[in-house]
């Protein structure tokens, strides 16, 4: 099959599947792994699919398709950072935080562990567990349950009740999604307990959400934007979308 006949076969599994493995590609094609990743990358440049471990996703499916937290990480990374480190200017020394799963969560525990100041951190993330253990400044508490092993965090009702019984100066959360009406969204209805949870028990709630995610949808609303403190988001952020979430009363933080 040549090069021509393969984007397009991809493009069609990609828009009836929205996933596509590369083993899947190589018997298909008869072609070997490296001719199946160059076209993968070469696709994913033209901004019709995003490249992920084993595979590949429709670039529209991103927030219906869930994709493991190890590739996240290195998407947008610059936000993320950036993100981080506002998050991290708000917290003060002998605080509580809690900290969500997810890859921008996971880059505010790293930023922590690379400058450690005296506080405890509640997750059930872990990822960011591991980054916390690095430094002995930070004691870390995390969160037991069932393993979601895409999200390498716990949840479930065990998770849910342990987070009930702990209290916290500060939370930051991680979305899928915030849609143009404020709903925040998740894309696995598993999680929202958790998230609900360490936002009823911290004091103050912050929302850490990169500016690729404004403005899209998810599967399951969890909360309002108006319901955070801050919502922190990246100066990558449009101002027909800074303006939309100020309307749906959202105090942002730009970072």
């Amino acid at each position: 099959m040549n090069r021509e006949d393969r984007f397009a076969t991809i493009v069609e599994l990609l828009r009836r599947d929205y996933y596509v493995k590369n083993s899947q590609l190589c018997e298909l094609f008869g072609a070997s792994d490296m001719t199946v990743r160059r076209d993968l990358d070469e696709l994913e440049r033209s901004g019709i699919l995003k490249r992920v471990h084993g595979g590949a996703i429709d670039m529209k499916a991103r927030n219906i398709i869930e994709v493991h937290v190890n590739d996240r990480v290195y998407e947008n990374t610059l936000a993320k950072e950036r993100i981080a480190k506002k998050a991290y200017s708000l917290i003060s020394e002998g605080e509580t935080l809690y900290i969500d799963c997810g890859s921008t969560c996971y880059t505010l525990a790293r930023y922590l562990a690379s400058n450690p100041i005296a506080i405890h951190c509640i997750t059930n993330s872990l990822n960011g567990a591991i980054e916390l253990s690095k430094t002995k400044t930070v004691r870390t508490t995390i969160i037991g349950g069932e393993l979601k092993g895409i999200a390498q965090c716990n949840y479930g009702p065990v998770a849910e009740a342990q987070i009930k019984a702990c209290s916290a100066d500060i939370c930051f959360i991680a979305c899928n999604a915030i849609d143009t009406s404020g709903n925040v969204m998740l894309l696995d209805i598993s999680e929202r307990a958790s998230k609900r949870n360490a936002m009823n028990i911290s004091k103050k709630k912050y929302l850490l959400c990169d500016s690729t995610k404004v403005s899209s949808v998810s599967m399951i609303n969890f909360a309002k934007v108006q319901e955070y403190t801050g919502i922190i988001v990246d100066k990558g952020i449009s101002e027909e979308n800074v303006k939309m979430l100020e309307e749906n009363g959202a105090s942002l933080i730009l970072a």
